[in-house]
């Protein structure tokens, strides 16, 4: 008969055997196939999991995902529907969690991703590619870790948005994929390439929660849209002008941009105006364009409660604050 102290030392040298090798990507889908979500509404689709956090077990996404739904299925592979409770939004990240029911096997956040992961550190990426509906393990390294993000070079995708980036040797989630940039580099040689950099906002670095009103939550959202929807109204005018192209009133949604740039063609188009007629109105134009660019903002200021929507918003503003300055400096003649 084996000794206790023999039989717990074969039990070791068997797990030490077995257990060493990290996780692949298809175990660890296999493995977590009942925590990963796909999140469907108002014509939009992404990916998200179910994750044990220190506080409950959660749907996490990210809050760019679920903005301009006004309703939101959350279904597994299996089709079935998984039920959501309270929500909540990450304040500094583009992060969202719905409370809901405890699964067999969640995925688990982790507490300290600098005691867990090192640069260097092969991770996955699980999610719903380009919104097919489809888990697609991205594997890849960890590249960069930040304060508050991660970057990886995982090739996720549109879609991917939610998905959680998980640490292949700890098996813990460290982030959720969020969005890419792409830039351009000079290599040795004069060529110019495009470079894609991908990143994930941290779980572990939230330091505050902030409950959602579903209905106030996509309400920011659409005052949002409406002022980004403006910028780019204004950037069209902008280009327009520094190419003196004919610029029609008809084509400009706003008001804001329509009614001074029809004021001042009108007038301009009268015959035998007068040069100091003519330049008083390319002032009021100006100054009305001035104007414009910044009274919508600070409604918006005054509207938007969420996070996530003001730091978008102060995106917005710094914009309009240089389109501002431009009107101004043509106001003053330089």
């Amino acid at each position: 008969m084996f000794s206790s102290l023999r039989v717990a030392c074969l039990l070791l040298f068997a797990l030490a055997l077995r257990g060493g090798a990290e996780p692949d990507a298809g175990q660890l889908v296999h493995d977590f196939a009942g925590s990963l979500v796909f999140i469907e509404g108002g014509g939009g689709a992404g990916s998200g999991f179910i994750c044990r956090m220190k506080d409950g077990v959660f749907v996490l996404t990210n809050q760019h995902v679920l903005a301009g739904m006004p309703s939101v299925r959350i279904t597994r592979l299996d089709s079935a529907k998984v039920p959501a409770g309270a929500v909540q939004a990450a304040v500094g990240h583009d992060l969202m969690r719905l409370a809901t029911a405890e699964v067999p096997n969640p995925l688990v956040a982790t507490d300290d991703l600098e005691n867990d992961a090192r640069i260097g550190d092969e991770i996955l990426v699980l999610g719903n590619s380009e919104g097919a509906r489809v888990i697609q393990p991205l594997a890849g390294k960890l590249l960069g870790i930040g304060p508050d993000r991660i970057e990886v070079s995982a090739e996720f995708l549109p879609g991917n948005s939610g998905s959680p980036i998980v640490h292949l040797k700890s098996g813990r989630v460290i982030g959720i994929a969020t969005y890419l940039i792409t830039g351009r580099y000079a290599e040795l040689t004069d060529t110019r390439q495009h470079r894609v950099r991908r990143f994930g906002f941290r779980l572990d670095s939230v330091k505050k929660w902030q409950p959602v009103v579903w209905a106030a939550f996509q309400a920011d959202k659409v005052e949002l849209d409406k002022v980004a929807a403006l910028t780019e109204q204004y950037a069209r005018l902008i280009d327009a002008l520094r190419v003196d192209a004919r610029v029609d009133p008809g084509t400009f949604a706003s008001s804001a941009i329509s009614r001074p740039l029809r004021d001042f063609m009108d007038v301009v188009g009268k015959r035998n105006l007068s040069p100091p007629d003519r330049a008083r109105a390319g002032q009021n134009f100006l100054a009305a364009l001035r104007s414009g660019t910044q009274s919508d903002v600070a409604q918006a200021r005054e509207r938007i409660r969420y996070d996530f929507f003001q730091r978008a918003l102060a995106e917005e503003a710094g914009t309009r604050a240089q389109m501002s300055k431009l009107f101004d400096r043509l106001l003053k003649g330089q």
